[in-house]
C-alpha cells in the first residue's frame, strides 16, 4: 500500500499510544507473539482508525526492533513498520517524553483544572512547579477535536464560538473559544478584537475538524452580536449560518436596569422569555410585537427600555433559529465552561508569556476539562458516563480518565498527519 492512503505523511508524530498493563509490559518487550496479539487485538479494535494511521487494519505491520533505554524510566518501547513508515508503540500508563507514570500525575491534573497553581500541586505531590506547568503545556499540543472526538460521525454540526477577555503580560488580549456538545474544542489566544485576529483564533478549531473530516460541514454556529466574531466565522465556516444568541439580548436588558424598576424588568423578564417559549415563527413574531407594544406605552425612556426596544428590533436575527431547530439557541453551555477558564486563569494572574505559550497554556485546560470527570451529579444523570468527552462518544478505552486521555492523544490526535499544526 501507497504511503499516501495510509493518511499520514513522513512528518508528524509516530507514537502509538496502547492500554498495555504495567503488569503486561514487561511480557510485551520479551515476547514478540504477545506483543503481536496485543497489536493485532488493538488494530481490530480500532474501527474509527483513531488510535493507529489510516490503512493500518490492509497494510498491515511489522516489527522493528526497539527504541533506546529510557533514563528516566528505564523501560523500552517497541517499533513497528507500517506502510514503510516507523512507529514506536508506547504504553498508556507512562506519560509522553517520558515525563513520569500516569499513577503519579492522574489526581494532579485533575485539581489543576479548578485552577490550583503550580507551585501549590508541587508541595502536595512533589516534583517542582516547572515539571506541572510543562506537563499542562505537552498535552496542549495535541489536536483537541482529533483527541475528543473519537469517530468522524460525532463531529458537532452545530458549534458555539466567543471570546474570553484576559491579559497577557498586562495586555488585554482574548481567547477565541469553540465548544459543542458540552467540550471544548477550540482555544486559541489572540491579542486583537479584530476580525482578521479572531479569524486566527478560530482558524485552528476549523482545521482540526477538518483534520479528523476533510468534507465536514458546520450548518450554524451560535455567537454574541460582536461583528468581528461573526465575520471571522463566515470566513472560516463557509456557508454557515450565524445564530444570534437570544440570551446576550436579554443580558443587555437586565443590566440596565435600576432598583426603581425592579417591577417593570420582572414583568418585561416575563414577555421576553415567552416569547422565547414560542413554538412557531409567527408566535414568536407576535409576542416580540406585544413587547414592545408595552415597553412603548409603559415605561419611561430609560436604557433599559432602549435595550428592550432593541431587542425587538432584532427579531429577524432570533427568527432564523427556527429553521434549524437543533441548533444552539443560547450561549448557555459556552458560558459555563467560560466560567471555569476564568478560574483557571485569574488563579494563575493571567499570563506571563507569549500569546502561543497562553494558547498551549489553554489547550491543556481543554483537554483535562474535556477527559476528567465531572461532579457525581451530572455523571449519575447521563448513566455513569463520566467525562464531557464520555458523553460526546458514548464511550472509553479506559475507565482511569486519564488512561482514557492518554490513549486518545495517540498520533497527537491527528487523523492526517501535518506539521506544526499550531
Amino acid at each position: 500500500m501507497d504511503k499516501k492512503d495510509l493518511g499520514t505523511s513522513i512528518r508528524g508524530s509516530k507514537t502509538i499510544i496502547l492500554n498495555i498493563q504495567n503488569a503486561d509490559y514487561s511480557l510485551f518487550l520479551e515476547d514478540i507473539f504477545f506483543a503481536k496479539k496485543i497489536i493485532e487485538k488493538a488494530v481490530a479494535e480500532d474501527i474509527h482508525e483513531k488510535i493507529f494511521p489510516k490503512g493500518t487494519a490492509e497494510a498491515g505491520f511489522q516489527f522493528k526492533g526497539f527504541e533506546r533505554l529510557s533514563k528516566k524510566q528505564n523501560v523500552k518501547k517497541r517499533r513497528i513498520e507500517i506502510g514503510g513508515i516507523i512507529y514506536r508503540i508506547h504504553p498508556a500508563f507512562i506519560l509522553s517524553y517520558m515525563r513520569g507514570k500516569v499513577d503519579d500525575v492522574r489526581w494532579a491534573l485533575f485539581i489543576m483544572r479548578f485552577g490550583v497553581p503550580f507551585w501549590a500541586i508541587a508541595l502536595v505531590f512533589g516534583r517542582n512547579h516547572m515539571y506541572w506547568y510543562r506537563l499542562w503545556l505537552d498535552i496542549g499540543k495535541n489536536s483537541i477535536v482529533g483527541t475528543t472526538i473519537f469517530s468522524s460521525k460525532e463531529l458537532p454540526e452545530n458549534l458555539l464560538g466567543d471570546e474570553e477577555h484576559t491579559k497577557i503580560k498586562g495586555i488585554k488580549g482574548y481567547i477565541a473559544t469553540t465548544v459543542a456538545k458540552g467540550c471544548l474544542l477550540g482555544v486559541s489566544v489572540v491579542l486583537e478584537a479584530s476580525a482578521d485576529c479572531l479569524c486566527k483564533g478560530y482558524r485552528t478549531a476549523r482545521d482540526e475538524i477538518l483534520n479528523v473530516n476533510s468534507n465536514h460541514k458546520v450548518k450554524t454556529i451560535n455567537t454574541d452580536g460582536w461583528s468581528a466574531t461573526q465575520t471571522a466565522l463566515k470566513v472560516l465556516y463557509k456557508g454557515t449560518t450565524i445564530i444570534q444568541c437570544f440570551l446576550h439580548g436579554f443580558i443587555k436588558v437586565r443590566h440596565r436596569k435600576t432598583k426603581k424598576q425592579s417591577s417593570e424588568f420582572n414583568t418585561a423578564a416575563e414577555k421576553i422569555w415567552d416569547a422565547y417559549g414560542a413554538e412557531s415563527i409567527a408566535s414568536f413574531s407576535q409576542r416580540i410585537r406585544r413587547l414592545k407594544e408595552w415597553a412603548v406605552l409603559n415605561l419611561q425612556d430609560t436604557p433599559m427600555k432602549d435595550n428592550i426596544l432593541n431587542l425587538c428590533g432584532k427579531v429577524d436575527k432570533w427568527k432564523v433559529f427556527y429553521k434549524f431547530p437543533e441548533s444552539y439557541r443560547t450561549s448557555n453551555m459556552l458560558d459555563r465552561i467560560m466560567k471555569l477558564m476564568k478560574r483557571r486563569i485569574k488563579n494563575a494572574q493571567y499570563f506571563h508569556s507569549s500569546p502561543e505559550q497562553a494558547t498551549l497554556y489553554m489547550r491543556g485546560f481543554a483537554l483535562v476539562h474535556n477527559f476528567s470527570p465531572s461532579n457525581p451529579w451530572t455523571v449519575k444523570k447521563h448513566g455513569g458516563l463520566a467525562s464531557p468527552a464520555a458523553r460526546l462518544n458514548k464511550f472509553v478505552y479506559s475507565d482511569d480518565w486519564c488512561i482514557n486521555l492518554m490513549i486518545a492523544t495517540s498520533l497527537r490526535g491527528y487523523r492526517v498527519e501535518v506539521r506544526n499544526p499550531l
